[in-house]
Parts: structure tokens; sequence; C-alpha cells
């Protein structure tokens, strides 16, 4: 063990590699790694002093610990040693270029003038790509910044660690901080690694920026004395139909490939059919199939691609050749173009949505391997049509890629030239109406949005939001009456109604004029920003509205109290409720007071309105006759519904009354005419007790008695005039309102 001890620690302190610096080359820093792994080595490889033999220290000698952490070490350092390495490589790359930068001054081209309008498009393609390359290099350097952060907390943290531990070890043990020495050493050497890939990373992405600054020189000097000439365009097409030509025999083998497969699938399959029915039964040799039927579908698409390049190539040749082309004839080219570049976009979507489906998707050969009679013929045959298909697919991609650069910079010189020819005053005034119709007011996804499309795009807005006014309502008055839809359900699903097909209509309109709707992702963010700091009101009314349509605790028609006020709902919106009173006035309630307020619907299951009516009459009538009295004439009366019996309750016996209370049940329909109904009610109940004569006597005479609060008899001489009865009446309503 203290054999093993001694080679471990020659391994971390003899040769140590520090945390350098820009001063230090990766040279020097690569022979300082290499004789560490050679300490590495001596750890786990003694030689004894009197022989030759090698024997080799087993995983069981070195302790768990020791082992892996000299593996870990050693892998670390390897990857070290090769970053370093390549860093040698890229910094001599970096040295070139700054001299090529350096000269770009005097560059001067290979050809004499007019210069290549190819040659001037492979510079503009290459200074892309180097756009794009710096684009992905600094997300990378930022990437590689933050690990390198993260290193260096993770080494003053195990320092830290390994300096606590030595104050509370005591000194005289023989493995004292061995671990902690272990996991210093390891991050030290992380963090050396991180730095240099920073390292890498940013010698790289100088690199990409002189080898724009020489792009950007060499495009401006070509652009001085370039042209599009004759030559360049048959060129340009000679090279797409060799392209074409190529996919076609890529086709032709993919279905000699695919027949080949299917025929071996077919013999082997009738080989195998008493053991194993299943006919899928080589899924192998299907998924080459499935490759390679894939592959000529997308050869045939690429080739479509390539033969429209072509007719797009003669385009921009035209273009810059001609000196006034009809703005008709640019837009027809425009759109054309548009077409092509969507179908390229989508190609390869579809082409990269097939290579993940095949890779991801698991190939299971348990029958195969259980069996173990699949020939040899079938498992070349399946590992060549996935050669084919992977060389293949790739030729298509770079197809594609290679086509959609140019392609989008003549779009873009399609736009400039549009714009030119559709802001220049003309003197024919069709020509410049024209032109203001087709100049683009913005662009999205690279792609220009004219005046014309702006209008026509709100245009069908407005008339899908017309038309599912139209909608809703026919439906709402022929189809919810057929299905027998209540109508205040009915009402609460043509407001959804409406609100759906102008959502609808809306997305139609802008498919149908190919705006996508992410161009407006930020007009979401900005309205979601608006509703939650100054909406808050007008979304609570609006969830309210939803929850009102929804759950349907109020309808259309319903006869609510609400604060007190008797109100018949006329209108339920998504913001508002409108309201009518008896007095006929027009109340608008916002939906968050119905949903968070107490409300009262009177007719709720049913338009069933239950009335409770006080009646007084003469005391010297009989009760029970009095009672079936105002009974029979309710169930006479048609207007008193039925189903819920009349019912004629005695409340109070005075000296001189007797008050019964009236329960019956009308049908509700407008408020006034409800009230019309129950005063007839009760007129009809009214005629049943006519006034007697010989009962106001009687009443004049027990005034005085009744006023005074006596209980003592007083008798009132003789007859009284008429005056001082309707004097007597008038004292006896007084009482009886104040005894009420």
């Amino acid at each position: 063990m203290r054999v093993t001890l001694t080679f471990f620690y020659l391994a971390l302190f003899c040769f140590p590699v520090e945390v350098v610096g820009d001063d230090i080359s990766p040279s020097v820093q690569i022979e300082s790694i290499q004789k560490e792994r050679k300490s590495l080595a001596t750890a786990r490889d003694i030689r004894p002093s009197n022989g030759d033999a090698v024997i080799t220290r087993s995983t069981d000698d070195l302790g768990r610990q020791e082992s892996e952490g000299l593996a870990a070490l050693d892998s670390i350092l390897a990857q070290h040693e090769g970053k370093l390495r390549e860093l040698l490589v890229v910094n001599q790359k970096r040295q070139d270029a700054k001299i090529l930068v350096d000269r770009v001054d005097s560059f001067e081209p290979d050809e004499v003038k007019p210069y290549s309008f190819l040659k001037l498009d492979l510079f503009r393609d290459a200074l892309e790509n180097e756009v794009l390359t710096e684009k992905t290099l600094t997300t990378d350097l930022k990437s590689a910044k933050q690990r390198s952060e993260s290193a260096k907390a993770d080494l003053a943290e195990r320092q830290k660690a390994t300096d606590h531990t030595r104050s509370q070890t005591s000194p005289s043990a023989d493995n004292l901080g061995t671990a902690a020495e272990q996991k210093i050493k390891l991050a030290t050497q992380r963090l050396a690694l991180r730095l240099t890939e920073v390292e890498l990373l940013k010698s790289q992405l100088a690199i990409c920026e002189l080898t724009q600054k020489q792009l950007n020189a060499k495009i401006a000097v070509y652009e001085k004395g370039v042209k599009f000439t004759v030559d360049d365009r048959e060129t340009k097409i000679s090279e797409l139909k060799k392209n074409e030509s190529m996919l076609q025999s890529q086709k032709v083998a993919s279905e000699l490939h695919i027949e080949r497969l299917v025929e071996l699938q077919t013999r082997l399959s009738n080989q195998l059919s008493e053991s194993l029915p299943d006919k899928l039964a080589l899924p192998s040799i299907a998924e080459a199939i499935e490759k390679c039927q894939a592959l000529a579908m997308h050869s045939i698409q690429v080739t479509d691609c390539l033969v429209d390049a072509q007719l797009q190539w003669k385009h921009r040749f035209e273009l810059h050749n001609t000196a006034k082309i009809n703005l008709s004839n640019l837009k027809d080219w425009k759109e054309s173009l548009d077409v092509l570049l969507e179908s390229i976009d989508s190609y390869l979507v579809a082409i990269h949505r097939k290579r993940e489906s095949i890779q991801t998707r698991s190939t299971s050969s348990r029958n195969e391997n259980e069996i173990g009679v699949v020939s040899q013929d079938a498992k070349l045959a399946c590992e060549e049509a996935k050669r084919f298909f992977d060389s293949a697919i790739e030729k298509c991609v770079d197809q594609l890629q290679t086509l959609k650069a140019p392609l989008i910079r003549f779009r873009k010189e399609l736009r400039d030239s549009i714009s030119k020819t559709a802001s220049a005053w003309s003197s024919n005034p069709i020509d410049y109406i024209k032109g203001v119709f087709s100049y683009e007011v913005v662009e999205v996804n690279e792609e220009g949005i004219p005046v014309s499309r702006a209008l026509l795009l709100l245009f069908l807005i407005a008339l899908g939001i017309y038309v599912s006014y139209l909608a809703s309502k026919l439906i709402a008055r022929f189809l919810f009456p057929y299905l027998g839809v209540k109508p205040g359900v009915a009402v609460a699903l043509r407001s959804i109604v409406r609100y759906a097909l102008c959502i609808v209509s809306g997305i139609v309109a802008f498919k149908m004029m190919g705006i996508p709707l992410t161009a407006f992702a930020f007009l979401g963010g900005a309205a979601a920003i608006a509703v939650g700091f100054g909406s808050q009101d007008v979304m609570n009314n609006f969830m309210s509205g939803v929850i009102l349509l929804t759950e349907q605790p109020i309808r259309v028609g319903d006869v609510i109290l609400l604060s007190e006020n008797q109100c018949i709902v006329t209108h339920i919106g998504l913001r508002s409720t409108r309201l009518r009173n008896y007095q006929n006035h027009e109340l608008i309630v916002p939906n968050t007071l119905l949903i968070e307020k107490l409300v009262t619907n009177l007719t709720l299951s049913d338009n069933l309105l239950r009335l409770v009516v006080p009646l007084v009459v003469d005391r010297t009538e009989p009760i029970n006759e009095s009672m079936k009295l105002i009974i029979q004439a309710l169930k006479k009366e048609s207007r008193v519904r039925q189903e819920m019996e009349p019912i004629v309750l005695l409340k109070e016996v005075d000296t001189y009354y007797l008050t019964f209370e009236v329960h019956f049940t009308i049908e509700f329909a407008d408020p006034m005419e409800s009230l019309v109904e129950q005063s007839n009610i009760l007129t009809v109940i009214g005629q049943l007790f006519p006034s007697k004569a010989n009962n106001l006597q009687n009443t004049a005479e027990s005034t005085e008695e009744l006023a005074s609060g006596s209980s003592t008899q007083v008798e009132v001489p003789g007859k009284l005039t008429k005056d001082q009865l309707e004097k007597e009446i008038k004292k006896l309503q007084a009482f009886l309102v104040k005894k009420m």
C-alpha cells in the first residue's frame, strides 16, 4: 500500500501542469501534459528491478478511489492535450488569415473585366456562411466562459475544503488529505481544459472575423466590374441540369434497391413462414425499403426544385440585363420565386423529420437472431441500402441549401426593383396607382407585404365578421328552435358561435394571404402586458361574461332581483349585461357585478311567478264562504295557472275586518303586463265582496271609540250628515293605515 501511495503522489505532484496564461505556448503545455500522463502510466505499472517482465497491478491492489481518480485525471489530460493540438492548428490559420487581410488592399481578381457574376455569388454565399458561423461561435464562447467560471468556483471551493481538512487533522497522519489533494488536482486540470476551450473559440472567432473582412474586400472589388453575362447564365443552367441528371440517376438507383430488397424480403418470408407467420419478421429489410422509398420521393422533389430554379436564373439574368421590365412581370416572378422558396423550406423540414423518425425508431432484430436463418445477402443488401441512403440524402440536403441562398438574394433584388418601379412617378396614372398598391409596407419572414395584400386582408377580416354575424343569426333563428334549444340558451350559444366564427374567419384570412400568425406574436405579448397592467377590470368583466354564457345562471328573458330592483334580462354580452325595469329603463350592468353580488333569479327553472296578495274584507262576511269564493274565482280565472293550486290563508281577525293572504301563480311575460294581470285578478276577487251601506253607519259610530283607544261603547245620537260621515271615514282610514 505504501508503494501505491508513492506512485500516486508521484502522479499528482512530480509533473504538475498549472493553469497557464497566454504567455506559455500550447506546445509547452502539451509537453508538460505528456510527462504527467507518463507518470500516471508509471503509477499503474510497476517494473521490478531484477527482470524485464512487466507486472501489472490490478484494480484490486489499488484502492478503488485511487484508481478512479487516476483514470479521471488521465481522461481530462487527454482531452486537454487534444484541445491544445487543435489550438496550435487554429493559431496557425489565424496567422495566415492576418497575412491575407493585410494583403487584401492590393487584391486583384485573376480575371479581366467584366468579372464573373457567379464568382461574386460564391463570395456572397461564403460571407453569409461566415456570418452564421460567427453567431454560432459567439454562442459557444459564451457557454464556454460560463463553464470556465463554474470550474474556477469549483477549484476555489475544493481548496477551501482541503485547508479546512488540514486544520482539523493531525499532521502525523500518513494519508493526510490524499482524497482532497486528488480532487484539487482534478479541479485544476478541469479548469485548464475549460480555459483552453475558451482560447480555442476566441481564435476561431477571430479567424471568422478576418475571413469576413477578406470576403467583404473581394466583394467590393467584384461589384465594381461585375456583369451577368450569357456565359454565366448558361454555366449555371448547365450546372443545375447536371445536378438534375444526378438526382434522376439517384432515383433510379433507389428503385433498384427497392426491387432487390422486396425480392429478398419475399424469399426470406417464404422460408420463415412455417416458424414465423408474421411477414414483417425482417424489420431491417422493411426499414431499408422505407429509406429507399423516402429517398426516391425526395429525389423527385429536389429535381422539381432544380427545374424551377433554372427558370428563376433566367429571370435573374433578364432583371440584370434589361433596362425596364413591366411591374406585373416583376410581381409574377416574385410570386413564383416565393412558391419555390416555400417548397424548398418544406422539403428541408420533411427530410429532417424523416431522418429523425428513422434514427429514433428502434429496429428490433430479435426474431432474426432467434431463427438464425437470415441470409448473408439480405444483411449485405440492408447495409448497402443504408450507406446509399445516408450519402444520397445528404446530397439532397446540400442541393436544396445550395439553391436557397442565391434565390433569397434574387428575391431581395426583385423587391428592390419592384419598390423602385412602384415609387417612380409615371405619367400614366394607372401605373402610378399600381405602384402604390404594390408598395411593401412590412416584411414578414423575409417576405414583403404590399399595400394591396394588407387592404385585402382587412377586407377579408371585415367580411368574415359580417358573415359570422349573419351565420350566427340564422343558426339561432332556424337551427336552435329545430333542436329544441331554450331561448336563453340560444342567445348564449349565438354569442359563442359568433365569436368562434370571427376567430376562424380571421385565421382563414391570414392563411389566404400567406401571412403567418407568428409575425404578430409581439402584439400578443404587448396585449398581455396591457391586459395585465391596464385592463384588469375589462378582463374581469370579460371572464364573467364567459361564465354567464357557459354556466347560464342568468339567461335572456329571466326576471331577476338585483339590489331590490326587479328587472328583466334583455341582452348578455362579454363585457356587460342589459336589464330593463318596470319603468322601461335600460340598465347597463357590468358582468362582474352579476357574478360577485347576490342575484335572485325568479324565472330560472320556469316562467311561473308566485304572487302573495293581502286581502281585507268586512268582518261580517263568513270566513269559510269567503275563502271558498276567493278560490273559486281564482280557479275560474284563465290567467291563473293551476299547476300550483291557489291557496287562501286567514292571517288576521279584527273587530271590523278580516285579513286574508291569497297565494296564486301566473305566467310571467312582460313586467308591466304581469302587474296588469295581477290587478285584473284582484279586481275580480274584489267584486265578490261589495260594500254595504249599513256598515258605513256602524263604522262611523265606532270611529270615535277607535280614535280614542277606549273600550267603552260610544253612542252617536241620530243620523250623521254626509260631511260628518266622510270625516269619520277619513279618520277610520288613517287609523287602519296606522295599524297596518
